[in-house]
């Protein structure tokens, strides 16, 4: 008699229970649709940010549990898919380019639930370890991506900037064409008259007083004039006596860097060892040279504020703000511009004790007074004529204060301000009594009104709009409205109400120019593309476009002797208005 033996199936053998997948879906389209949400501008900044930043940790640790307890999907099977992913992970982010890390965090997680889920969902019949290698495979393809890519920076709509990370950024390639330069010795350089001298003009109110013909780009588009490659940055031009000072990084050095107005050719550079960056913005100064009789005060964005000569950057004097105030860096770095007042220059330090804002002796860098300011203030000192008085306007957490000039004694202040704000948006003064204050990024404008009696200061809030919110986007004043970003929108309001007056134009988040002869503004949109629009309470109306520069161009524009300067953080363009 034959013996039969029965053999046993394999668990493979056995016909495979289907995994029951739509937690696991659903949990990645809800993480999907935050990553839609922190990409939308109308949203709360703030809030944004934090839903960037805490949901692949919550939505990781649901997406986990959830792992371990499908239905059909083993145990086991369930701790090895959530060890791979944290592995593959915090791989990727420890190897990942240059200031990229955030990417894996941002981005990595979300796409690895996308695709763990799409790879349980295609293989949801299959055997157990045919599931598993199918889910393994697809999520570990998504990590290989995220670590053959980098991060050059975050635009205004938080959206990452990505390149592949064998590809040479646009300062690798400065530096090679820099690479052996030698600048010929700078010809006697006198300044015979204020120009463009600083952070947003003379007024710090991007306001063209030049007369102007009425532009009309469509017809006749600006002559480009010369354009050059310039180290990273987010400093604006400095345009005076036929030269422009700029600030730009050039590798491990931070540069005040002069150029010739008309032809664009290099002058003088003068450098400091350091370097700042972050993952936002990318490497590079923030502050933009003032120029006063001959000389450029600059501010690095590590704190140094510098004074050289305009002939040819040789240093009269440097003050370390980091050192000489106790301040720390802070997190977008140094940017306020140097204000230039009598025998003064003020600047930002955001020191200890009554090391905040600091007036120093133009001609030596002494201090001459300095008052308490918290830390965290990316605005600049404004000088502003208010019921006849000189002042100093500056914005701060909770507050916008006016000051004496000769003394820094606070004359009045209104708490207007959010108080856990970033102060970035400049002051813009609309008559002899009032000016418009951002309450916060991406918040409402207010107008304060001051008024003097006697002795006696006092504010009151005219207006608070919900109609103009800039984030770093600074408006114009022309007549009866303002014009300026409403988050990523351009938009008018009525000066005297707050009322919204039209609100078009998608342009990021740029800068505006006010052309106030012919009563135009040239927007330089984020992308890099300069739109021309009359400045017209109405309607809105383009008058012509030029595509001017092709990445993130966060930059004020600069005007001097019929010359329009745009920059970004890899060139600067000069055109000359028909």
């Amino acid at each position: 008699m034959t013996a039969v033996t029965t053999e046993q199936p394999t668990q493979d053998a056995v016909a495979p229970a289907e995994t029951t997948v739509w937690p696991v879906i659903v949990i990645a389209a809800l993480h999907a649709a935050l990553v839609v949400f922190w990409l939308t501008p109308s949203i709360n900044n703030f809030v944004r940010f934090v839903a960037m930043m805490a949901g692949p940790l919550a939505f990781s640790l649901l997406f986990a549990v959830s792992l371990l307890l499908l239905k059909g999907l083993k145990k086991s099977h369930g701790l090895i898919l959530t060890a791979a992913m944290v592995g593959m992970g915090v791989v990727t982010g420890m190897t990942a380019a240059h200031r990229s890390g955030i990417g894996a965090w941002i981005l990595g997680v979300p796409l690895s639930l996308i695709l763990c889920s799409s790879g349980l969902t295609l293989a949801r019949t299959s055997s157990p370890t045919s599931r598993l290698r199918t889910t393994l495979g697809l999520t570990a393809a998504g990590w290989i991506l995220m670590g053959l890519t980098r991060i050059d920076g975050i635009d205004g709509q938080y959206m990452p900037e990505m390149s592949w990370r064998w590809q040479a950024t646009a300062e690798e390639r400065l530096l090679g064409e820099l690479e052996g330069r030698v600048l010929p010795a700078p010809a006697e350089w006198t300044q015979t008259d204020p120009g463009w001298s600083g952070f947003r003009g003379p007024q710090r109110n991007s306001r063209v007083t030049a007369d102007i013909a009425r532009q009309d780009w469509n017809k006749n588009p600006p002559e480009e004039v010369w354009r050059r490659s310039v180290g990273p940055g987010w400093s604006s031009m400095a345009v005076t006596s036929g030269r422009l000072f700029t600030q730009e990084q050039q590798g491990e050095q931070e540069a005040v860097t002069c150029y010739d107005a008309n032809t664009g050719e290099p002058i003088w550079v003068y450098q400091e060892n350091a370097r700042f960056e972050e993952v936002v913005s990318g490497a590079g100064p923030r502050a933009t040279p003032t120029v006063v009789d001959g000389i450029v005060y600059s501010s690095g964005a590590r704190g140094m504020l510098t004074a050289l000569d305009g002939s040819n950057g040789d240093v009269i004097w440097r003050k370390d703000l980091k050192e000489t105030f106790n301040s720390q860096v802070p997190i977008w770095g140094f940017s306020t511009s140097p204000l230039v007042v009598d025998d003064m220059v003020i600047a930002f330090a955001g020191g200890e004790g009554d090391g905040g804002l600091i007036a120093f002796e133009k001609m030596t860098g002494e201090p001459i007074w300095q008052i308490a300011s918290p830390n965290g203030n990316y605005g600049s000192a404004q000088l502003a004529d208010l019921c006849g008085v000189t002042q100093v306007v500056f914005v701060e957490p909770k507050m916008v204060r006016g000051l004496e000039v000769g003394t820094g004694h606070e004359l009045w202040r209104s708490e207007v301000v959010e108080e856990r704000s970033f102060p970035m948006v400049q002051p813009q003064q609309v008559s002899d009594e009032s000016l418009i204050i951002t309450t916060g990024d991406g918040k409402n404008v207010v107008r304060v009104d001051v008024s003097l009696d006697g002795d006696s200061w006092d504010t009151q809030v005219g207006w608070d709009s919900r109609y103009l919110k800039p984030s770093y986007n600074d408006f114009v004043h022309f007549e009866d409205s303002l014009f300026g970003f409403d988050k990523q929108i351009f938009a008018c309001i009525d000066v005297t109400t707050g009322e919204r007056r039209w609100k078009n134009g998608r342009y990021g988040f740029g800068q505006a120019l006010l052309l106030d002869s012919c009563g135009q503004i040239v927007v330089v949109a984020e992308s890099g593309k300069l739109v021309l629009l009359d400045a017209n309470p109405s309607e809105w109306v383009e008058q012509g476009a030029v595509n001017a520069m092709s990445a993130k161009t966060w930059n004020h524009p600069a005007w001097d002797n019929g010359l329009l300067y745009v920059r970004n953080a890899e060139e600067i363009v000069c055109y000359r208005l028909r």
